[in-house]
């Protein structure tokens, strides 16, 4: 089984603030992934996004974020 960290970060772009998502095998390479979560009218929250977790509960990520 090949292990894969995932880091999820927040990062301030020209449409306003996202959570980046990069994985990596090694910890020294990072691939840079779609933006899972950002704000705005049409996005998962329009008031905020600005700090979360991420863990693994029986055997599936879960991710929470407060609104």
């Amino acid at each position: 089984m090949v292990q894969v960290y995932h880091l999820f970060y927040q990062d301030h772009v020209p449409s306003g603030v996202v959570w980046g998502h990069a994985v990596s095998r090694d910890l020294v390479r990072w691939a840079h992934l779609e933006v899972p979560f950002w704000n705005g009218p049409d996005a998962f929250d329009g008031q905020g996004l600005f700090s979360g977790s991420a863990t693994i509960v029986d055997g599936s990520p879960v991710i929470v974020y407060p609104g």
